[in-house]
């Protein structure tokens, strides 16, 4: 899956570092994060180093003059990341020949998804573009929700609050509703009757009757890969925001 980003929603709409940081940090940042494990392709244009982050400063100025914005530095290596380094776009466009190349045409073509900052006209999941004089809809997030919901939506990534395990009878869910969620957790459940609880703080049975197998390998060897443990968090997150768990 390839990740777009919008240089339309980088117009100068924020009023200050500050207010430039913050929302990297709650909304695009989460994002980067996640493309990063998932190993998804994060695209940008040649056009981003000139792209509007306050009136007078450009993403070129945030990058490379921030050594007074203690808070900046925080975000500078991800930034940096994103925004110095290859791949771009630009190098391989998809956009067919005898039509106006952009980020957005890139996202349609490249089937992907545009990554936009906070922006009045791009906070949709999804966002109508005109291609070639007719209206095409690009999918669009401008916060990691968006984002998981849009990859659900084309297929990469389940959004599902149940699994079964290959081979096995075991279920794994991320019940979305329950009377008393005290602490963050999940089910494992087979076909006889077990029902255990297992909390994310340790990723150890604690609850339960009867009790899996000690030596049962197949949940064993699943729970011990670190990807499937971010997973399960990355579901618990998205039906319990209240409730958020830290991931690796």
């Amino acid at each position: 899956m390839q990740i777009i980003l919008n240089d339309y929603s980088l117009r100068g709409q924020f009023s200050d570092i500050s207010h430039f940081c913050d929302s990297t940090s709650e909304f695009i940042l989460p994002c980067l994060i996640f493309c990063e494990r998932q190993q998804y392709d994060v695209l940008k244009s040649y056009e981003t180093y000139r792209s509007k982050i306050t009136n007078q400063l450009t993403f070129q100025d945030i990058l490379y003059k921030s050594n007074g914005y203690p808070e900046l530095q925080l975000l500078k290596s991800k930034l940096v990341q994103l925004f110095a380094d290859e791949p771009y776009w630009n190098d391989s466009p998809q956009t067919p020949k005898g039509i106006d190349v952009d980020c957005q045409t890139e996202a349609f073509f490249r089937n992907g998804i545009l990554l936009s900052y906070k922006d009045a006209d791009f906070d949709s999941a999804k966002i109508a573009v005109t291609i070639a004089d007719k209206e095409e809809i690009v999918y669009n997030a401008s916060e990691k929700r968006q984002l998981l919901e849009n990859l659900n939506e084309c297929k990469v990534y389940e959004l599902s609050n149940s699994l079964t395990l290959p081979d096995s009878d075991l279920k794994i869910e991320v019940r979305s509703a329950e009377e008393h969620h005290n602490e963050p957790h999940f089910h494992i459940s087979n076909n006889s009757g077990t029902d255990v609880v297992v909390y994310f703080k340790d990723f150890a049975q604690h609850k339960g009757k009867p009790a899996l197998p000690a030596d049962d390998k197949i949940i064993t060897q699943w729970l011990s890969n670190q990807n499937n443990r971010d997973y399960l968090i990355e579901l618990w997150n998205y039906y319990h925001p209240e409730q958020h768990v830290k991931g690796n």
